[in-house]
């Protein structure tokens, strides 16, 4: 500046800022991915720009005060500590688990801290049990191991949500995770628990989970106050013990006693999988089963139907006996008291009551049980030579309200779950809404294909064919007499599309694989 100094320099300065910054910025986003200089911000890269071209001109005898341009003070970051932006960012197998450290440790902690409190008003009486003692035991020092027994419809997210954002305040962090990914991409920040742990496939009662005192998971648990784990009654009671298991011999039991757990679930929902397991190895895997679960957690449940009372609330006296019924349909199969179809058959036959004609809200509440903790239907001694599933199954019935009538092909089927599709503007996206919200689902894809077949004549719009890469790369051309290009586009699994899958404009597409799950792009998601 003081060779070739321009008559305005601040001006100068300020059309070329970005340039002169170009360097800084990208050190500073390097450092930032590696989990350092969280706090950092553009007032803090203005100063570490300007005090490298004070730099330049205190060589030259020459500084930026004289020409009217002032270098920011210096600042401590909100972890108190000093904001080095200067140094390159260390290479990332020095820094193992920055990248998952910065994303776990957002700057806006007064925005959590306010969004936890307005919605702790908003909470119902069930709720306000579980937030007492949860909120309690993230601010003391000994945490509490809380089991959350929520059913469909408890809005068991809503308050572990609103838990997440409480422990995140102050440079702590709150760990979501879920047995699939549909429910972590639900939950803010949420990975699957066998992501997140490195809990391994092959798993039994003495398993470790991946991680170590040098990896991201350690250095993540060094912050966490709180871990929510939701659907966890679904997985093996291996692999939450694992986890149990893992956290107390890498971080220490002192580390592992100041780090609460809400275990969210409903035994009522689908147990864990057991290859070809007895029904008794299937109940010795349960979540519920576990010695840990039986010692160490506080059970707490949430009663609350929300989805009734929300329609309550709004006026929607039918609907909401509707959702309620439902609901308790539901809870009476998974508790093993429905009434049996056999019994519901011979009653209306006794009573002469029409086969057709029952609503839908008539049907559910005739299978509840007649009264509280009766069992449905007397089971029969097992036949000679039956197998233990249908010695332990009572046979109930769809409502049938639900069902299509006899004979009904697949035109009736669309018809019956997409009304609107011959009638829907593809370019209206408010339109199909409604029919994101439905699907078919079938046993076999040779269903799917022809229902698929039917429906691309139904949707109006021009049809467009994507074709599957059927031939083999470069590096494999020694697999091309095996895998020909005819070979390949007769594949049909279930984990893979067809190889020309037709779509117009409006069609809902569905996931078959994890592309990005933080995203929300996840095996299942449409």
């Amino acid at each position: 500046m003081d060779l070739n100094s321009p008559a305005d320099v601040p001006d100068f300065l300020k059309k070329h800022y970005t340039a002169l910054s170009e360097d800084m910025t990208y050190r500073l986003s390097a450092r930032q991915a590696q989990g350092l200089d969280l706090d950092a911000t553009e007032y803090d890269l203005r100063r570490i720009v300007l005090l490298d071209i004070e730099k330049q001109v205190r060589a030259r005898n020459s500084r930026l005060q004289d020409h009217q341009i002032l270098i920011p003070a210096a600042r401590v970051g909100e972890v108190r500590e000093a904001l080095k932006v200067r140094g390159e960012a260390p290479p990332p197998a020095r820094r193992a688990g920055g990248k998952a450290l910065a994303e776990q440790l957002p700057g806006n902690w007064d925005e959590l801290l306010a969004a936890a409190a307005h919605r702790v008003p908003t909470l119902q009486l069930a709720q306000n049990v579980v937030w007492d003692a949860a909120s309690e035991s993230i601010d003391g020092s000994t945490a509490k191991l809380l089991f959350l027994d929520a059913p469909g419809g408890a809005e068991n997210k809503y308050l572990a949500e609103t838990l997440l954002k409480y422990s995140r305040e102050s440079c702590h962090i709150g760990l979501a995770v879920a047995s699939s990914a549909i429910a972590a991409t639900l939950m803010p920040l949420g990975r699957t628990a066998h992501s997140r742990f490195k809990i391994p496939i092959e798993i039994n009662q003495t398993s470790f989970c991946g991680f170590t005192q040098s990896t991201e998971v350690a250095k993540m648990l060094k912050k966490t106050k709180m871990i929510v784990r939701d659907e966890a009654s679904m997985a093996h009671r291996h692999c939450f013990e694992a986890v149990d298991r893992s956290i107390v011999d890498v971080m220490g039991p002192e580390v592992a006693s100041q780090i609460s757990r809400l275990v969210c679930g409903d035994f009522l929902q689908v147990p864990a999988v057991v290859t070809k397991g007895s029904i008794a190895q299937i109940i010795r895997a349960s979540l519920g089963k576990s010695p840990l679960m039986l010692s160490r957690f506080m059970r707490m449940q949430l009663p609350t139907n929300m989805r009734v009372k929300t329609r309550a609330d709004a006026g929607q006296a039918e609907e909401a006996n509707l959702v309620e019924a439902f609901g308790k349909w539901l809870s009476a199969i998974g508790d093993g008291d429905i009434r049996s179809a056999v019994v519901l058959q011979a009653e209306e036959s006794a009573r002469g009551t029409p086969a057709q004609g029952l609503d839908l809200e008539k049907d559910l509440r005739a299978a509840l049980p007649l009264a509280a903790g009766q069992r449905g239907a007397r089971r029969r001694s097992p036949r000679p030579g039956s197998t233990a599933v249908e010695q332990w199954t009572t046979k109930i019935r769809i409502p049938r309200a639900m069902c299509l009538p006899k004979g009904s092909g697949m035109q009736e089927l669309l018809k019956s779950v997409f009304p609107e599709m011959s009638l829907v503007n593809p370019t209206n996206a408010a339109a199909l809404d409604p029919m994101g919200e439905r699907m078919i689902l079938a046993t076999v894809n040779k269903d799917i294909i022809d229902l698929d077949e039917v429906d691309i004549d139904q949707v109006p719009g021009e049809a467009l064919t994507y074709c599957s890469i059927d031939t083999v790369n470069d590096e494999d051309i020694e697999f091309a007499e095996v895998y020909t290009t005819e070979f390949l586009n007769t594949i049909y699994h279930s984990s893979v599309p067809t190889h020309a899958m037709v779509l117009k404009v409006g069609m809902t597409v569905m996931l078959f694989r994890n592309l990005a799950a933080q995203n929300g792009d996840c095996n299942g998601i449409r």
